[in-house]
Formats: structure tokens, sequence, C-alpha cells
């Protein structure tokens, strides 16, 4: 009858609706999932281009979960340990990778330093001078910065560490250190002293012995023109301004 096909026609509509709304359905769910995965591919993407170049930095960079143990780090901590792989430092303590008590220095240390930076906020950090001896004996001096990690709820999860070998830079410092001794010696013995002359900002730089020619101290004395023209006898200051000049 009439009314049986209209009820029939109806029926076939309703059909065809859901379908179109469970196909358009499906298709937004499968783009977002598309989009989700390709932002997902280029996190990934920018992880591995992050881990690339933290393996081909010469600083020692590490993290560690809060029993001390390492859950990520370079090919310059393996480097520096003595070993052959990423594997043989992961889920270990300091004290482990290098076959030590943790009551032996430095490994009491390193571990004590951990320790305090879990108990420091966000943003601060520890900055110390350490020894490091490599598998062959030879000692290291390294600057190592180690400061805690927070998640976005706030919550401590591990300690990292970034350390710089500077063994070398010590090495110029205690040289040049030595040669400023002897240099200063040397202007004591022969009583001479040397200096230079800022012409901009009209400040001198003296030499320690050039102090000690004209009797000053040199923590509270400011060479400058004014201040060395008064040390001189009121007779012999125009003959210097007129060679200054």
């Amino acid at each position: 009858t009439a009314k049986t096909n209209v009820i029939i026609l109806l029926v076939f509509l309703f059909f065809i609706n859901l379908l179109f709304i469970v196909t358009f359905l499906f298709v937004r769910k499968n783009s977002q999932f598309n989009k989700a995965s390709e932002a997902n591919n280029d996190i990934l993407d920018q992880m591995v281009a992050l881990k690339a170049a933290i393996d081909q930095i010469d600083d020692i960079i590490g993290v560690k979960d809060l029993d001390l143990r390492v859950v990520a780090t370079n090919s310059a901590f393996v480097k520096i340990a003595g070993k052959k792989s990423l594997d043989e430092l992961i889920g270990k303590t300091d004290a482990e990778i290098y076959n030590v008590p943790e009551e032996q220095e430095p490994i009491k240390t390193y571990m004590s330093d951990e320790r305090h930076a879990q108990t420091l906020g966000e943003g601060e950090y520890i900055l110390r001078e350490e020894d490091i001896i490599t598998p062959n004996g030879e000692v290291r001096i390294i600057l190592t910065k180690k400061f805690p990690v927070y998640n976005d709820k706030n919550e401590l999860i591990f300690t990292g560490n970034i350390s710089r070998d500077i063994t070398q830079r010590k090495k110029i410092e205690a040289d040049l250190k030595i040669k400023e001794e002897r240099y200063k010696d040397a202007q004591k013995i022969g009583k001479t002293g040397h200096w230079e002359f800022d012409t901009v900002n009209n400040v001198f730089f003296w030499s320690f012995h050039t102090f000690d020619i004209f009797e000053q101290d040199p923590n509270t004395f400011v060479p400058t023109f004014d201040t060395i023209m008064d040390l001189y006898h009121p007779d012999d200051r125009e003959y210097i301004l007129t060679e200054y000049n």
C-alpha cells in the first residue's frame, strides 16, 4: 500500500543519513588521527635530531633518575668512562660505572651533589670543578653543572648533569700565573716597572713593581693622569705636561 511504501522510504532515508553520519565521523576521526600521527612523527624527528646533536658534543651530558642511575647520556660520557657503548652506562650509578664504593672520592662528592641537586628549585643548579680519573689513570679537571628536572606538574623526575673538560684551560691559567710571578720577581730584582695608558678612559695600568717605585698601595691607589701628576715635584710637572702634550 502507499502508507507502507512511505514507511519503507522513511526507514531507508534514516539508514542513509545514519550511514552518512557514521562515514563523516569516521573520516573526521581518521583525519585527526593522521594529523596527530604526523605531529608525533615531527616530534620523533626532532628528538632524533636533538640526540644526534647532543651525541656530537664534547661536553658530558647525562640525566639520572632519583636513585642516581643513568637514564640518558651521550657518547662523551661513554668515552671518558672507558666504556664501549651506552648500554654499559644506562641503569647504573657512578659508583657502579667506575666500579668503586660510593664512599670513595671523588664518587662520594659526585653522588652527594646530585642528591643536593634534588632539593633545589626549578632553574637552580650546583656548579663545581671536579677531578675525574680516566681508565688510563690520567686525572682530568671538569666543570660540572648539576640541576633538578621537573615535569609539567612540578614533580621532580630527574637530575641533569653537564660537564666540560677544562684541564687544558686550568693548565694555561697555571702557566700564566707562574710566568706572572716570575715577571714580578724580575722587575723587583731589576728595580724596574712598566705601565700602560688608556687614553679613552684616562686610566693607567701599572705593573706591581711600579707601585713599589712610587711607594703606593695597589689596593687603594688608582693611577690616573691627575693622581700621578700629584706624585711628582711641582718643578717637574711642567716638563711632564709638555712631553705629554
